[in-house]
């Protein structure tokens, strides 16, 4: 079954009885607490409860209202709809990581609030959405630019553990403060020890000193320390570098390797326990015991082992188990090992390892529809199948992947399963019927990824754009015909009793809820308009859906008083999104027929015209044909260059400026074609194509040299002449006396 709930729900017309207690999370959080690295550089992730009372065509708003280090206002807002695979679930929100940035070193208030589905589709003035409690997040800032402390009698990165009977001090350097800050000192080492500060107005500013007690400097003896501070200021948390020695004398062993550390930086996903190497060169014998010290801000942990009998002289691998790293995610952890020689009992410690603990970004590009061709859909091509491509490095099997078409309303947009990805690159099938929905218009692609039940991550957006549906004759979509008349021409003598409708086959892509418009066009005797309105706004059903339009009624009322001698349109819209307005409707190919005789011969002059520029793909309807602009600027006017009548090109014309395009359509099949054309050498290439769009002739219209134009003709044996294209070249071409014989 779809993830998506096609139809709307029946629900009470009161409120559910719904709290939404509980606040939205952030995936990338620790604590409440985001390191701006660990949500680069997609951005964090806004979890959503959907609650089991909600139900599909729910919306989702967030809203990020937050402030940066300096105090400036930093405000977001997003919004989603509840598909029916999300009921009971949860919805995430990608939050763009220059937000998440602007708002380092303060905080955000992050709520979701919920608008149902009944209320927004009701009429009354007071929908009444609800709001969740807010989510505190600090936001760590992302870089801090603190000098190192000092330490007193530290000379040469050693401190003389004899020097001085009471101890030594740290000092926290002037001009970093500012009254309201807490200054926090961190001594770490064999012990470690902490102290804090209040900042007030009298201290702001000035250098900070703390005392380190006598037996901290004993513990440590031959040790190495590290001494750094954070100040925390508002909701910032801002960290020094990092001043390290050695207390004593101390002959390092070489620091440890950790192969899983790439250029600094470990990445614990998926990691169960992490290597770290003792070096040959730290001289190990069989029975010494060696500890591999890890030591974070979020905590330290251990392990030993005993050289083996055949470890002289060998590297020694030692795992720590991950959980220490993944405490300190987001922050730097220190790590060296210590060796306890089994011949004498000397304990030997190694220089520090610093290595930065954090998920590595992974990249998800965006997908691609395979029915399209780059960021362009043909509407037809995805009429039996529609199929996103995910593709992404570091994929694995059991990775989980769900793909989100984001269109026009719930109808237009598809959400598909959470299903295995297996291997890469994955085709997802989607819902073909949400194409429809979105011609002419652009829809967003995502996937996002889970592993081990939790995201990873939402790829980039596939901005899609669904085409536009060929309306050109002879194209995919039925021409509305009037059933059992042949030909062009309409004997009124075969409609006394009425006539009847029809378009057929089903056009492409139809669906039951779209709505239908068919219109008639004449004129009647008096050289009136005269139209009838024979469907309005019709919704499509499954009859229609099965057959087309097989017998749309039209009254005899309606066909006796058209003029002979005049053309009648049919013309038939289709709204594809179901949209009740009739301006977003598509008009399929218009059918013209000629009521009674169609003359022998006829010439359009354009005299009759006024002064008009095309839009392109507009169409202006004349007596026997009509013009339509399929590229660059066309337009009727008239040539003060040719005034006089008579020749091929005069008074008013069609004009094609500069590189633009025209066509042609008789109202019905002609065996010769002539008109007058102005141009220049090899300037305008004239098309002529039948009722099937078959190209019957192309030619170069000739030189107009000195003359006010020239003749341009075609003959057939047969009256098969529909299309006249006309590709102007680079010069202006005007075109007129458009003179056609049956």
């Amino acid at each position: 079954m779809n993830a998506r709930d096609l139809m709307p729900q029946v629900v009470s017309p009161s409120q559910p009885d719904t709290r939404f207690t509980d606040p939205p999370s952030v995936r990338e959080a620790v604590n409440n607490t985001l390191d701006p690295a660990m949500s680069a550089p997609n951005g964090a992730t806004v979890v959503v409860p959907v609650y089991l009372e909600q139900q599909p065509g729910d919306s989702i708003r967030i809203d990020w209202n937050g402030f940066g280090a300096g105090g400036a206002p930093v405000n977001y807002d997003a919004t989603q709809p509840v598909f029916g695979g999300d009921v009971g679930k949860e919805i995430n929100f990608t939050v763009p990581q220059d937000i998440v940035e602007a708002t380092a070193g303060g905080q955000a208030s992050i709520t979701y609030t919920v608008t149902f589905f009944w209320e927004a589709a009701s009429p009354s003035p007071q929908p009444r959405p609800q709001t969740s409690p807010p989510l505190t997040l600090t936001v760590l800032a992302t870089s801090a630019e603190l000098p190192v402390p000092s330490v007193d009698r530290v000379t040469n990165g050693m401190l003389d553990p004899d020097a001085n009977p009471a101890g030594t001090v740290a000092r926290v350097p002037a001009g970093v403060t500012q009254a309201g800050d807490i200054v926090r000192l961190y001594w770490v080492g064999a012990t470690t020890y902490t102290d804090w500060f209040p900042v007030n107005t009298g201290t702001a500013g000035k250098e900070l000193p703390y005392d380190i007690a006598r037996n901290f400097i004993d513990e440590n003896r031959n040790r190495r320390v590290s001494v750094y501070y954070e100040i925390e200021r508002g909701a910032a948390r801002l960290k020094s570098d990092t001043l390290r020695f050695s207390v004593g004398e101390v002959q390092l062993l070489p620091a440890p390797d950790i192969p899983d550390a790439v250029d600094g930086v470990l990445d614990p996903t998926g990691i169960v326990d992490v290597p770290i190497v003792v070096p040959a060169e730290a001289d190990l014998e069989p029975g010494d015991n060696v500890t591999v010290h890890v030591d974070g801000p979020k905590g330290s942990d251990t392990v030993s082992r005993i050289v083996p009998g055949s470890g002289t002289g060998q590297p020694l691998t030692l795992l720590m188990a991950v959980d220490v790293f993944r405490d300190n995610l987001g922050d730097e952890v220190e790590v060296h090992y210590t060796v306890s020689r089994f011949v004498d009992g000397r304990e030997d410690v190694s220089d520090v390892r610093t290595i930065r603990v954090r998920a590595a970004p992974m990249a998800f590009p965006a997908p691609r529809i395979k029915e399209a061709t780059g960021n362009r859909l043909e509407p037809l091509d995805a009429v039996n199948s529609l199929t996103a491509t995910v593709n992404f490095n570091g994929a694995q099997p059991a990775d989980e992947v769900q793909v989100t078409w984001t269109g026009n309303g719930i109808d237009g947009s598809y959400q598909s399963e959470w299903l295995f990805i297996g291997s890469v690159p994955r085709d997802i099938a989607l819902d073909p019927s949400v194409v429809a929905f979105n011609i002419g218009n652009s829809v967003t692609v995502t996937y996002e990824v889970r592993r081990a039940g939790a995201s990873v991550g939402v790829s980039d957006s596939l901005t899609l754009d669904v085409l536009a549906l060929d309306t050109s004759p002879g194209g995919p979509l039925p021409t509305p015909e009037l059933k059992d008349i042949e030909g062009d021409e309409l004997d009124l003598e075969l409609v006394a009793n009425g006539g009847v409708i029809t378009v057929t086959p089903p056009w492409p892509l139809i669906a039951e809820g779209q709505r239908f418009w068919l219109d008639l066009e004449g004129t009647d005797g008096d050289g009136n308009v005269h139209n009838y309105r024979q469907a309005n706004g019709v919704l499509v059903n499954a009859q229609h859906v099965e057959v087309g339009l097989a017998n749309r009624q039209v009254p005899a009322s309606y066909f006796a008083p058209l003029a002979d001698g005049s053309t009648l349109r049919l013309v038939f819209k289709v709204t594809f999104d179901g949209s009740s307005n009739e301006a977003d409707a598509v008009t399929f190919p218009v059918r013209t027929y000629f009521v009674g005789k169609v003359p022998a011969k006829l010439t359009e002059d354009f005299e009759s015209t006024e002064n008009y520029n095309f839009p392109v793909n507009d169409t202006q309807h004349l007596e026997f044909m009509d013009v339509t602009n399929l590229a660059g600027l066309v337009r009727f006017a008239s040539s003060p260059q040719f005034p006089d009548p008579g020749t091929p090109v005069s008074g008013r014309m069609l004009y094609l400026i500069g590189v633009a395009r025209a066509r042609v359509e008789f109202h019905f099949p002609v065996r010769f074609v002539r008109f007058g054309c102005w141009t220049g050498p090899r300037s305008c290439l004239v098309y002529y194509y039948d009722s099937n769009r078959v190209l019957l002739q192309a030619k170069w219209a000739p030189n107009h040299g000195s003359a006010p134009g020239a003749w341009v003709d075609y003959s057939r044996d047969t009256a098969d002449i529909k299309y006249v294209e006309l590709w102007d070249q680079g010069t202006n071409t005007q075109l007129d006396n458009f003179t056609v014989e049956t």
